[in-house]
């Protein structure tokens, strides 16, 4: 017997589809009830306000890059569990990456700036001169810019290609 979708499921669906190809700012909560053909009152008995769809869909991603880093040391294993995790959640990791409102946010912005910041840890190897750390964003950035260009297969298919030129930025 197939599996009813929930109310909530749908809500969450349309919701996700609007915030990574919009944006924050460029979805609006009458345009998901639209879609659905509800009444933003049914979306607000679930997400009552609009930053809850940030920590329906952002955390969960931040959480999975915290957790598959915290499960390695070398700069080689970090940038390939940061990719996998990227992958894993590819159109999130892609609204994340590009939206400002998520990078500026109290909670969420700073919990990515501290995941990029072990990132960086690993790379240089705690190294502290400016000119190391610009070197670890210019690795970030050969990671960053397969991700927001590929779809999830091709980003497998060159898993390797992608953290070999990653790191020959370094």
């Amino acid at each position: 017997m197939p599996r009813t979708v929930s109310r909530r499921d749908l809500i969450v669906n349309a919701a996700r589809e609007r915030f990574t190809t919009k944006g924050y700012d460029g979805t609006k909560i009458g345009d998901i009830a639209a879609d659905l053909g509800i009444s933003k009152a049914a979306i607000a008995y679930y997400f009552p306000v609009k930053e809850a769809f940030l920590d329906e869909f952002v955390s969960p991603f931040l959480t999975s890059l915290e957790e598959a880093l915290a499960e390695v040391s070398t700069p080689r294993e970090t940038l390939e569990v940061y990719l996998d995790a990227v992958i894993a959640d590819h159109d999130v990791a892609v609204w994340v990456d590009t939206d400002t409102t998520i990078q500026a946010h109290p909670a969420h912005g700073e919990r990515l700036a501290a995941i990029n910041d072990v990132v960086i840890q690993r790379v240089t190897g705690g190294a502290k001169r400016k000119s190391d750390r610009v070197r670890a964003l210019s690795v970030l950035g050969g990671i960053w810019r397969p991700v927001r260009e590929l779809q999830p297969q091709d980003l497998r298919t060159h898993r390797e290609a992608i953290v070999n030129a990653a790191l020959a930025g370094y």
